[in-house]
């Protein structure tokens, strides 16, 4: 085709007119330019864009930085977030990006960043990094991944040769090497776009060649020519009918048009080129750096004019559509600044770009329908669960899935399955679900659980088949059955599920079904065992007086007895002597069985303690059955009443039998039977203070001594207490005395008195 240059510029659209309008059928979303990124020596902060859109449909831009590789959801076109950023090598001017299924690849140039590989599935969440090696180069200017091959070209390396090529479809974590080659004439490969093995190369000064690159590793030139400048990039029509590329040096370089229509004879050439500054006539030397087409449209990134839309509907008339400057500062088309590069794919249509210094900014071209772009998203599922998920040996059950993805894939128990079949064909047991899948996107169904073949039925049994009255044994399976059915000595049992709680003795066996399949158990058998003899022979009453204690004797051979008092283990003898009151049970085991006795309680009477009374004249003590009175511990004859007179100075005690007939003893007293005056008649003493608290005061009111002094409560009771005679005065401490009445009685001038004396 004929070469025809083709220039264009706004003669209806003055200097000024242009400088004051900076976006045409555009309009800005948002801006993403953190103040704390790194910069190159010149100042450059970023460099190249790319993007991608996960399984649902979300969108992101991938920015390269100075020293970062950055990922920034897009979703919200007017809140773009950075999910996870990624240092490299060092800071370099020169980052490039690119994507194949759920994986990002990056690399950088004048920086040993080698190759970095991003896993994207997880997001919206995060982003992570799973390889990074320099096994291959360490520097690299661009790559391109061609999607249908699963190749990487990497050009522009450290490594002396022209372009390398990596094998990222086997395994995209783990590139695999297939080619390093030097193509034939020094062709140097600044920039690549590779489609179905055939790579478009921008070969810098020496201009824009085409390689047949099916065998990696013998590179085939099939086309090639100089276009007059620095080519830099270029990208092909999607009916491969032509490209668009750009040179960057000189300044202001058109866009060229390179027909592509004879490459099957070896034959391309220049068709048309144009470009649009937006500052002419005064200003022309604007830059293209890299350009893309959708469709109908070149979507084209400029140092100087930012981003530029044309409509390329007729090649050889492209039509200016939108333009958005990113960086009209520069008035000058001087330097390298504002739009670095452009990503038109993202299925809404916002278009993304990145800006030298601007960063990352998010648009909408206005006015402008784009042919749509399919993502690949994450394909529906749904697994037909068949009404009974069961069914008998031999037989098949079969599994359809409804999908609209691109692939399906089986599994059985979570190994997968050598089988895409849809129905699958189950002839084995086990859980089961699909997974379908279209790109790199997947979707997993539901879990069936399909049980096959006959069920099983077994009966277990946790501890004895014997058991006592009263007593139950569980019989459970584990077999897995849609229903099962108790059969007890050949009839049914109105039990339908897998444990059965019985007291009866008796056959057993268990039937499951699962569909129509069915299984019988082995049969168990359940015997019965009467309770042991629990009889206890009681020869006394179980009530006794204190001291004295009853037998008791469990009766019966060949067992094990248990006493227990107040529930304590109390004895493990048949015979028993229960000397304590308390609730008494026997345990009686034999080999089977255990039993136990109705409760025995014995009663111990509580202890009597007689208490004695001497009113000087008669003993008396508390009452009871019977009395016998002692003397200095000689029973006293035909003393047996309650009370007695005593007769001769001395300890008198006496045997009570209480009303319980238990036989208590009193403890002694002492008893003085000499006459004695009438109480308080004596006016011989003085006694003071009386009421007394602390020292009794005895004074004799005449000359005559004070002899025999006793003291004893109103019982009779002697009290030891420290006297302290001087003849005719007399002290009696009384601190240690309850309150009380007490009786003093003393002998003065041969006779006896009594006194009554009050303790406070």
């Amino acid at each position: 085709m004929k070469k025809i240059a083709f220039y264009l510029c706004f003669i209806c659209v003055s200097y000024s007119q242009a400088m004051a309008q900076h976006a045409f059928n555009m309009t800005l979303l948002s801006e993403w330019d953190p103040d704390t990124l790194a910069t190159t020596n010149s100042g450059r902060e970023f460099n190249d864009i790319w993007g991608y859109t996960d399984c649902d449909g979300g969108e992101y831009a991938i920015i390269g930085s100075a020293a970062k590789v950055h990922f920034i959801n897009v979703t919200d076109p007017a809140n773009p977030v950075e999910v996870n950023s990624f240092e490299g090598g060092g800071v370099s001017t020169w980052r490039d990006m690119k994507t194949l299924g759920d994986r990002a690849y990056a690399v950088a140039d004048a920086v040993p960043d080698g190759l970095m590989i991003f896993d994207l599935s997880a997001l919206p969440d995060v982003v992570t990094k799973t390889y990074h090696s320099t096994q291959f180069f360490g520097e690299a200017h661009n790559i391109f991944i061609d999607e249908d091959n699963g190749r990487l070209y990497a050009v522009g390396t450290d490594q002396g040769t022209d372009m390398i090529i990596l094998d990222i479809a086997t395994n995209p974590d783990v590139p695999v090497l297939l080619a390093n080659v030097t193509l034939p004439g020094g062709g140097s490969v600044h920039d690549v776009y590779v489609r179905d093995n055939i790579a478009y190369c921008s070969h810098g000064n020496q201009g824009y060649y085409i390689w047949d690159c099916t065998d990696a590793t013998n590179p085939i030139l099939m086309a090639g020519m100089a276009t007059g400048g620095y080519n830099h990039s270029s990208w092909v029509s999607d009916d491969g009918q032509f490209a668009i590329f750009a040179e960057e040096v000189p300044l202001g370089m058109p866009l060229g048009i390179m027909d592509l229509s004879a490459l099957a004879a070896n034959e391309i050439s220049i068709s048309h080129t144009f470009k649009f500054p937006l500052l002419a006539p005064e200003h022309e030397n604007n830059v293209p750096h890299n350009p893309f087409i959708r469709g109908q449209y070149a979507i084209v990134s400029y140092y100087h004019d930012g981003l530029q839309i044309f409509d390329l509907t007729n090649p050889q008339n492209p039509q200016q559509v939108a333009w958005y400057d990113s960086h009209p500062q520069n008035t000058a088309y001087s330097g390298y600044q504002g739009n670095w590069g452009v990503y038109p794919y993202l299925p809404s249509g916002n278009i993304i770009i990145s800006d030298i210094n601007e960063g990352l900014l998010v648009l909408s071209a206005d006015n402008i329908i784009f042919d749509a772009v399919q993502p690949t998203l994450a394909p529906e599922i749904t697994l037909i669960t068949p009404d009974d998920p069961s069914f008998c040996a031999g037989e098949s059950i079969l599994l359809p899935v409804n999908t609209n993805g691109q692939s399906i894939q089986w599994y059985k128990d979570g190994q997968s399955l050598n089988n895409n079949s849809n129905p699958l064909e189950v002839t084995e047991a086990g859980n089961y679900y699909c997974e379908a899948t279209t790109g790199h996107c997947t979707t997993t169904s539901a879990t069936v659980n399909i049980s096959l073949g006959d069920p099983i039925a077994n009966i277990i049994v946790t501890g004895s088949l014997i058991i006592c009255p009263g007593e139950t044994i569980l019989l459970q399976s584990e077999a897995m059955a849609e229903s099962y059915q108790w059969i007890l000595d050949g009839d049914i049992v109105v039990a339908t599920n897998s444990e059965l709680l019985t007291g009866i003795p008796g056959d057993y066996t268990l039937m499951t079904t699962i569909g129509n399949c069915s299984a019988t158990s082995e049969s168990i058998t359940i015997e019965a065992k009467p309770f042991p003899d629990t009889s206890v022979d009681i020869v006394e009453e179980l009530s006794f007086c204190p001291g004295e204690s009853v037998q008791l004797t469990a009766t019966g051979e060949g067992l094990t007895y248990s006493w227990y008092k107040d529930g304590e283990l109390f004895s493990n003898e048949a015979s028993i002597t229960a000397t304590a009151e308390g609730i008494y049970e026997l345990v009686v085991s034999d080999a089977f069985c255990e039993h136990s006795s109705e409760p025995f309680e014995v009663i111990v009477f509580p202890e009597t303690v007689p208490e004695l009374a001497f009113d000087w004249t008669y003993l008396g003590v508390s009452p009871g059955l019977h009395y016998q009175w002692y003397y200095e511990g000689v029973p006293i004859p035909d003393a047996t009443e309650q009370f007695f007179m005593p007769e001769l100075d001395g300890n008198y005690s006496v045997e009570l039998v209480d009303y319980n007939s238990c036989v208590v003893f009193s403890e002694s007293i002492m008893v003085m039977v000499t006459h004695v005056n009438s109480l308080d008649e004596n006016n011989g003493i003085n006694l003071y203070p009386n009421p007394v608290d602390h020292i009794l005061h005895i004074e004799s009111l005449s000359n005559e001594s004070i002899h025999n002094l006793m003291v004893t409560n109103i019982a009779g009771k002697l009290m030891d207490a420290p006297y302290h005679l001087r003849n005719t005065m007399t002290e009696i401490n009384t601190v240690n005395w309850p309150q009380g009445i007490y009786l003093l009685k003393y002998e003065q001038d041969g006779e006896y008195f009594v006194r009554k004396i009050i303790k406070n």
